[in-house]
């Protein structure tokens, strides 16, 4: 897609309000993960987490919608006609990227 088609898509506010919902399950799902050997992985991870919380419960989504929409359109080739379980694994594949995981930390 072009990326002026991207822009149009990340910026639709029922796309957005959908976006926001598969962030706020994702958050949900992370926030139970048992723990692993990865404890930097880990550390990242639960930290967005608590972020996407923080956010949700303040009622200050804009920015964390920015954090995750602006990657996951033009990587996930999300449209507004996109199913949910299609948005949903957009989220949760780019997860980690957002909280900032590197390949260090998987060593």
């Amino acid at each position: 897609m072009a990326y002026s088609d991207d822009y149009a898509t990340a910026t639709d506010a029922p796309f957005r309000n959908r976006v926001l919902m598969s962030i706020s399950k994702t958050a949900a799902s992370v926030a139970g993960e048992t723990p692993t050997a990865k404890n930097r992985v880990e550390q990242k991870r639960h930290s967005l987490t608590v972020d996407v919380f923080s956010a949700l419960y303040a009622g200050d989504s804009a920015l964390l919608i920015d954090r995750f929409i602006y990657t996951a359109v033009p990587v996930s080739s999300l449209t507004t006609s996109s199913t949910d379980t299609n948005i949903d694994n957009s989220i949760s594949s780019i997860w980690n990227d957002v909280a900032g995981v590197s390949g260090a930390d998987n060593a």
